[in-house]
């Protein structure tokens, strides 16, 4: 008898075992891999880059010597909305899994931001105004608010500094821009020595966690959802504070249209920004 249990709880354990062994597995398996192209033959003209459907966001990463090039592109509202109000938090994972013990976050989500007008109802499609001139006034707003830049992980694992930025010394370099068409581009560049500090990870290979901060609704008296309370996404605090905003980089976009958040889907106005992918930086597997 006592044999019999022992090998059904052999069979348990290994069974569990191998169930976690395929979680991991199909994490790692599951982000999608961008290879970055060499700075010296971007041609900004060109639209390259991988473009996330859940978020409406399209990004590329480029790469020299001695830095990463991140670029960030949306045209839809709500995505923007989610970006300049509710903060942006992004990962960094030398491993290349999604390990979020590295990041910086920025905006932050700024708690004087629910009192803007776009903070309730007019974040739904009753706003008087055009797509473009929600995004204009969206951006002056973020232009407006004080910002402050929040870096955990990047001076040893656990650590966290706020400052405000950009008067601030920071280890990487942000800007966002709004172009005259309405599109919101986020760009950062981050030294690979800021990626790679394990000489064991020193492949080429790394990821990027993209999370904004999460509009909280509340069902009004139509049963129609409103921006009301916000949360901030993963790793970012809500602080208030700093300069404002600076401009940004371009980022290939020919062609490129963000949905309409004002297509009757709420669901894509509510749900945050949330997407990971992993980045080859060469392939032969050399950093610098």
């Amino acid at each position: 008898m006592n044999k019999k249990i022992q090998s059904i709880s052999k069979l348990i354990r290994n069974y569990a075992l191998l169930t976690i062994s395929i979680q991991l597995f199909s994490a790692c398996a599951s982000l999608p891999k961008y290879q970055a192209i060499e700075k010296d033959n971007f041609d900004n003209s060109i639209l390259s880059g991988h473009y996330d459907t859940g978020s409406k966001v399209l990004y590329s990463v480029r790469h020299d010597s001695s830095n990463v090039y991140l670029a960030l592109s949306t045209s839809d509202f709500g995505s923007q909305f989610k970006i300049l109000n509710q903060g942006l938090t992004v990962y960094i994972d030398e491993t290349g899994k999604k390990k979020n013990g590295k990041y910086w976050s920025y905006p932050v989500s700024n708690a004087l931001n629910k009192r803007d007008v776009f903070s309730r109802s007019n974040t739904s499609s009753n706003f008087p105004f055009s797509q473009y001139d929600k995004s204009q006034k969206l951006y002056q707003s973020f232009q407006m608010n004080n910002q402050q830049l929040e870096l955990v992980g990047f001076d040893g694992a656990e650590t966290s500094r706020l400052l405000y930025y950009p008067l601030g010394k920071s280890p990487i370099e942000i800007g966002i821009a709004m172009d005259s068409t309405g599109l919101l581009n986020y760009t950062v560049i981050i030294p690979k020595t800021e990626i790679f500090t394990d000489n064991k990870y020193n492949d080429g290979i790394f990821s990027f966690g993209v999370k904004s901060g999460e509009i909280k609704t509340q069902m009004n008296a139509s049963n129609r959802p409103s921006g009301d309370s916000i949360k901030q996404g993963n790793g970012g605090a809500g602080k208030s504070g700093g300069m404002g905003g600076r401009g940004g980089g371009k980022s290939g976009r020919a062609g490129y249209v963000g949905g309409n958040p004002d297509s009757g889907n709420k669901q894509g106005m509510v749900s945050p920004i949330d997407f990971w992918f992993q980045v080859a930086l060469t392939g032969n597997g050399s950093v610098f």
